[in-house]
């Protein structure tokens, strides 16, 4: 036996859970003979720590009426109770209650509520329960009598009053807010309570500011307490400051408080447990060395008042923001009034944000789930947390409580995680499936039916190529194919026909690489200005994905692992390229060049202004602020940036002259970035005439505020905005998707392949760039693989 342990020899007599007056008179019977007693439901009735205990046989058909008894206190050290915890997050606890910790429980409520022997009590809760059968020692004690109903009534309450049978009621908050509902009930009776106590569950400020509005004459006191220490303080609620109804009461009473390390709420006093009971007949203590007791709830305590912060275990960590269920519970109940019986908030693992909130809701009330869903996203934003992707709806008959009434979260959690391992189990061959297509993209990742290519963190550079592997299962993608989740585009019946859908901006950065190839190459000299719409498209797509990933993950990490895949792409190239010719230098490895001369050696002006863009851009979207009005906000924040990167631009012009740089400068040519971003939130006509009119002053301003050349740039965008998609021939498109795809790759190549191809033959330039694009596009699906274990790692990393 462990030295902290103490031997518990005394007789346990077992009493079956009965709310009725019978069941008091007999738990009082056990009380005055020192009887130690354990209120037992069905399912511990048989368990092994009651082994040997005698049962009491309650024999009385009387399920509700007046108990007149009195209880003499007893200040004995002995044990008195076992009380079996509510178990919500496992098994139930046994604790071991002494004479002397109910004694004390009792003169201490009885103090602060100013209780005499007048009180005529109604209890509301059952008596089986440790705080119904509190107030019961509480009456008694004072010499008052108490009534045990049948179940809650507010009619049956009202009633009572009028006949001034009672003057005293004893709820718990959710039957307070059954009371706050039927106000108008008691208008000419409620100035008859004079006596209320509130048990410990969550209440909100303007609850217990309508209990006291509805009772103007109550004293009502809200007890904050668990079973190993009740009623531990208690808030004077009908008289307490309005500053201080959100706290559960003070902390300068006979019980002391303190928070912990870990921020815990910590209890000590003459009320706390003797211990738990052992499955073998031991009393394990509760409390340190020091008799402190540390609980599992979160409190602070501000001034003289302690306020609780919700269950430490119930903390819901969401990509290292610490939020409470109980907190997004009571703000949910203001979205669905009336309902709260039927949702809850649980709490799961997730691989990509570190947990994730269960939105756990039973099918009774699926109409409600859309409300939810909005009032959940709400105050996640506040959190600063992305509020549709902290979060994942789970349907189901009925919550798991416990016998008194309590939401199992672990219980929620373990059925969540059953059910999604028995899904992905049902599918062991996901060769030919969309889950396949997703599982080979993003190994070694939890994927579920539920999820989408944006919530797994897919980004620009893997974007195409999940598309053109999807593409080939389903012969077709519907629009935004990348928000929907992986169960709806598996429900996708494959295309037969012979044109296929193609988004506008894939097609056209096929074929802007193309004509940049060409032109070069002097195959075909159209105009220029083929790089400027590639930066443009770079803006869509990371407004498309790169921003909902930092906005789902709460940092910037996204965007820096996107710079660092370009940057690891182009060092590769740049350092095979002086491996094989001796051409470059130092300065091309930092992105800068483009501030140093065009003509630097191993330079890549495109590469660098990209980087430099979005690190630019990182440093707003790096403050939670900015972040949450991006998210609720998308047009009109881009919009916003997008002037500001036109203002940049002007005044920019008036002040230095770049052209000696070709004017290749993060500054200057911000705003095409910017209205790509535009573009891909404009989803009105409205929007859409506004990205227009934006993208129009920028080409007036880069043109120096003259009318621009017609270029394809100044055709291309047009058609960008206003045209969504193209059909072409469904043999096509997957060369479509790869030239795309691999743009960045043959951008960098193309000259290094007109090279290798001089080696053979004197090639005429439509040759060398059709060698140059085909080039680019195998070297493209050879670093898809290595590019993916460099995204694994850097996601691991900083995410």
């Amino acid at each position: 036996m462990a030295d902290d342990m103490l031997s518990f020899d005394a007789k346990i007599t077992k009493i079956f859970a009965e709310s009725s007056p019978d069941f008091v008179r007999a738990a009082f019977d056990f009380y005055e003979k020192s009887t130690v007693f354990a209120v037992v439901r069905p399912d511990i009735s048989n368990d092994d720590r009651l082994t040997g205990a005698d049962t009491f046989e309650l024999d009385s058909t009387e399920t509700s009426g007046w108990v007149d008894m009195q209880l003499r206190p007893n200040w004995s050290s002995a044990p008195a109770q076992i009380v079996f915890s509510s178990g919500t997050q496992g098994r139930p606890k046994a604790i071991v209650l002494s004479h002397g910790n109910l004694a004390d429980v009792v003169k201490r409520l009885n103090e602060a509520m100013g209780v005499t022997s007048d009180i005529r009590e109604y209890i509301g809760v059952p008596v089986t329960y440790s705080f119904g059968l509190g107030r019961a020692r509480a009456v008694a004690t004072a010499g008052g009598r108490f009534f045990i109903p049948e179940k809650f009534d507010p009619a049956e309450i009202k009633g009572m009053l009028k006949r001034n049978e009672i003057n005293a009621i004893s709820v718990v908050p959710s039957l307070c807010r059954i009371l706050i509902k039927s106000k108008t009930l008691f208008a000419d009776v409620a100035h008859k309570v004079r006596w209320i106590e509130i048990g410990s569950q969550f209440m909100s400020e303007e609850e217990k500011r309508a209990m006291r509005d509805l009772f103007p004459n109550a004293r009502i006191l809200q007890h904050y307490g668990l079973t190993e220490a009740s009623r531990s303080t208690f808030l004077n609620v009908s008289q307490a400051d309005a500053n201080d109804l959100g706290s559960v009461g003070r902390v300068d009473g006979p019980v002391d408080v303190r928070i912990g390390e870990s921020g815990a709420i910590c209890l000590r006093g003459a009320h706390v447990a003797l211990g738990q009971l052992t499955s073998a007949g031991l009393i394990a203590p509760l409390t340190h060395s020091d008799t402190w007791l540390e609980t599992k709830d979160r409190g602070e305590i501000r001034g003289d008042f302690l306020y609780f912060l919700g269950r430490l275990d119930d903390q819901i960590n969401i990509s290292g923001i610490k939020v409470s269920a109980d907190q997004l519970e009571e703000h949910l109940r203001k979205a669905v009034p009336g309902k709260e019986d039927h949702f809850a908030i649980a709490v799961a693992d997730d691989l990509l944000r570190g947990q994730i909130a269960l939105l756990t809701v039973e099918y009774s009330i699926q109409a409600e789930v859309s409300a939810l869903e909005d009032s959940l996203s709400d105050i996640m934003a506040h959190y600063g947390v992305a509020g549709g992707d902290g979060f994942r709806v789970f349907m189901v008959d009925a919550l798991p409580v416990t016998g008194s009434g309590k939401v199992q979260r672990a219980a929620i959690t373990q059925t969540y995680l059953a059910q999604r391992a028995t899904a992905l189990k049902a599918a062991p061959d996901d060769v030919g499936t969309v889950l396949g297509v997703f599982k080979s993209h993003f190994p070694r990742t939890e994927i579920s039916g539920d999820m989408s290519f944006e919530m797994l963190g897919g980004d620009s550079l893997s974007y195409l190529s999940v598309a053109l592997d999807l593409e080939r299962l389903l012969g077709g993608l519907p629009e935004k194919w990348e928000k929907q989740p992986i169960s709806v585009l598996d429900e996708i019946v494959p295309s037969k026909r012979l044109l296929g859908r193609v988004d506008m901006q894939t097609a056209l950065r096929a074929v802007a690489i193309c004509l940049i190839v060409l032109g070069h190459f002097e195959a075909f000299n159209y105009g220029g200005t083929g790089a400027f719409l590639l930066f443009l498209i770079a803006g869509m797509n990371f407004a498309n994905l790169t921003i909902p990933a930092v906005i789902q993950s709460n940092n910037v990490a996204p965007i820096f692992i996107l710079l660092l895949r370009l940057s690891f792409l182009t060092w590769a190239y740049m350092f095979l390229n002086w491996l094989l010719t001796g051409y470059g230098g130092v300065f091309g490895y930092l992105f800068i060049t483009n501030w140093i001369a065009p003509d630097y050696p191993g330079g890549v002006w495109f590469v660098a202004v990209y980087i430099q863009t979005m690190i630019l851009l990182a440093i707003p979207l790096a403050f939670g602020k900015v972040r949450r009005h991006i998210k609720k906000y998308p047009f009109e924040v881009s919009a916003a940036l997008a002037v500001g990167f036109l203002c940049t631009l002007a005044l920019s012009e008036k002040l230095v002259d770049f052209q000696h740089l070709y004017r290749r400068l993060p500054h200057l040519l911000g705003w095409m970035f910017a209205c790509g971003i535009v573009i891909n939130y404009a989803d009105t006509a409205l929007r859409r005439g506004t990205a227009l009119l934006l993208f129009a002053l920028g080409a007036w301003l880069f043109s120096g505020m003259g009318v621009p050349d017609v270029s394809f740039f100044i055709l291309a965008v047009p058609v960008l905005i206003f045209v969504p998609y193209i059909f072409l021939p469904r043999l096509a498109i997957p060369f479509v998707r790869l030239i795309a795809g691999g743009s960045l790759i043959i951008y960098l190549s193309h000259f290094q392949f007109r090279q290798v191809l001089e080696f053979v033959m004197a090639p005429d330039p439509l040759l060398a760039s059709v060698f140059a694009i085909l080039g680019g596009v195998v070297c493209y699906i050879l670093y898809r693989p290595i590019d993916d274990i460099i995204r694994r790692a850097l996601t691991k990393v900083l995410i």
